[in-house]
């Protein structure tokens, strides 16, 4: 499963996140830089100011979720992929 964080994340949940997942992250990414990390995730976690726009979730032939991010990261992260069935 391939997540693509479009916000900072705090480094030792990213590096643990990490262990677990196929993760990669990137603050606040430009436009066509944001459209190549959505294209090949299943997930999408993300913050203000960044928004998915038509085009990119157009382009994101494999998203299977995204979610906001939430005061505790780990928790919240883990009760989305549950409830979206991912394991």
């Amino acid at each position: 499963m391939r997540i693509a964080f479009l916000c900072q994340l705090w480094p030792a949940v990213l590096q643990d996140l990490q262990r677990r997942y196929d993760c990669v992250e990137a603050v606040n990414p430009a436009a066509h830089d944001k459209w190549q990390l959505v294209a090949d995730a299943e997930i999408v976690v993300l913050r203000s100011p960044v928004v998915l726009d038509r085009e990119t979730i157009d382009r994101a032939r494999c998203l299977r979720l995204s979610c906001a991010r939430a005061r505790d990261w780990t928790t919240s992260i883990e009760r989305h992929l549950a409830s979206a069935g991912f394991r």
